[in-house]
C-alpha cells in the first residue's frame, strides 16, 4: 500500500491538502485520470477528466468531456458500497465465495479436478510419445521401417504432442485463474474481518478497500439539442474493490418491493418535473417583466432626452428676440 501511494503523484488542492482519492478516479470515456479541483474557499470541490482539463488549457479543442463529479458524491457512494459489501460478506460468506467464483471459467471443484486429471493424462501421453519416437527412430536406423514411413509416423507423433501441450496450457491457465480468484477471495474476507464496523471513509479504509473508481458522463432526463442540461441529473459511478473488482451485492427485495420503489421514484420525478416547469414559467415571467421595465425605462429616458432637446431648441430661437427688445 505504501509503495502504491509513493507511485501516485500527490497533487495539493487549493487549500494545500491532498485528496485521499488521488490516483483512484478514472474517466470512463478516455480511461485517463481525473483531476481534483477545490477552490481556496472550499465551495467548489469536484473531479474532472484530466484530458479534458489539459486540452482546454493547451489546445483550442476538447479531447474528452468533463465527466465532472463532486468529491462529496463519490465519497458517499464509496462508503455505501464498502458498508453494503462488507456486511454481505459477514452474513453470507459462502454465497459471496460462490458469486466471485462464478466469474471464472471454473465454477465448481469437480471441474477443477477434471482439469487436473486431464493435464496429468496429457503429460503421461506426451512422455509415451517421446518413448515411441525413440523406438521408431531405432527401427529406422535398423532398417525395420523406411525413411518415408518414419517421417510420416514421426510427424503424427509431433502433431499429437503439440496439440496436447497446447491443451495443457489452456487447462492450466484456467486452473491458475481459479486458484488466484480463491486467493483473492480469502484476502478480501481477511480484510473484512479486520473491521468490526466501518462508520466513516478514512484514508486508510480507502487505500485498503478501493482499487479504482470509474466515472461516467452525466445524463439529464429532459435534455434537448438546444439545452442539454434540463431535468434531473444522473451519473453512473463504478467502484472496483481490491481483490474482487466491481462486485454487486444481491438485491434481496421482493418483486413487490422493487415495483413499489419504482412507482415511488416515478411519482417523485413527476413532482420534480412539475416543480421545474413551474420555476421555468416563473423565471420566464420575471425575465419578461424585467424586459418590459427596461423597455419602459428606455422609452422614458428617450422622452426626457427629447423634451430637453425641444427646450434647448426653443431657448436658442427666443434668444435673438430678447436681445433686439433690449
Amino acid at each position: 500500500m505504501v509503495q502504491q501511494l509513493r507511485k501516485t503523484k500527490r497533487v495539493r488542492d487549493g487549500l494545500g491538502e491532498v485528496s485521499p482519492l488521488t490516483g483512484l478516479v478514472r474517466c470512463e470515456s478516455c480511461g485517463g485520470k481525473m483531476y481534483h479541483h477545490r477552490s481556496k474557499k472550499g465551495n467548489h470541490d469536484y473531479y474532472e477528466c484530466a484530458n479534458y482539463s489539459n486540452s482546454r488549457a493547451k489546445f483550442a479543442s476538447d479531447h474528452c468531456s468533463p465527466h465532472s463529479c463532486s468529491s462529496k458524491s463519490i465519497k458517499v457512494i464509496l462508503l455505501d458500497v464498502i458498508q453494503k459489501t462488507t456486511a454481505y460478506v459477514r452474513e453470507h460468506e459462502n454465497d459471496f465465495i460462490k458469486m466471485v467464483q462464478e466469474n471464472t471459467s471454473l465454477r465448481q471443484g469437480q471441474t477443477l479436478k477434471s482439469h487436473t486429471r486431464k493435464i496429468t493424462k496429457n503429460e503421461r501421453r506426451i512422455a509415451e510419445l517421446d518413448k515411441l519416437f525413440s523406438s521408431l527412430y531405432e527401427d529406422k536406423v535398423q532398417g525395420v521401417i523406411t525413411a518415408e514411413r518414419f517421417a510420416q509416423m514421426s510427424n503424427g507423433f509431433e502433431q499429437e504432442q503439440q496439440n496436447l501441450r497446447e491443451e495443457n496450457i489452456t487447462l492450466q491457465s484456467e486452473v491458475d485463474v481459479f486458484n488466484e480468484d480463491n486467493e483473492k477471495v480469502d484476502k478480501f474476507i481477511s480484510l473484512v474481518q479486520k473491521y468490526t464496523r466501518i462508520e466513516e471513509l478514512t484514508p486508510t479504509v480507502i487505500n485498503e478497500f478501493i482499487d479504482s473508481i470509474v466515472v461516467y458522463q452525466s445524463e439529464w432526463s429532459e435534455a434537448t439539442e438546444e439545452n442539454r442540461r434540463m431535468g434531473t441529473r444522473s451519473q453512473r459511478i463504478d467502484v472496483h474493490l481490491k481483490y474482487i473488482g466491481d462486485f454487486s451485492v444481491p438485491d434481496n427485495r421482493t418483486d413487490e418491493e422493487i415495483e413499489a420503489e419504482r412507482i415511488k421514484e416515478e411519482k417523485a420525478e413527476e413532482r420534480r418535473k412539475k416543480q421545474r416547469e413551474y420555476m421555468r414559467e416563473k423565471n420566464a415571467a420575471k425575465k419578461l417583466a424585467k424586459e418590459k421595465e427596461k423597455a419602459v425605462a428606455v422609452k422614458q429616458s428617450a422622452n426626457v432626452a427629447k423634451t430637453k432637446t425641444k427646450k434647448s431648441s426653443s431657448a436658442k430661437k427666443s434668444s435673438p428676440k430678447e436681445k433686439a427688445t433690449a
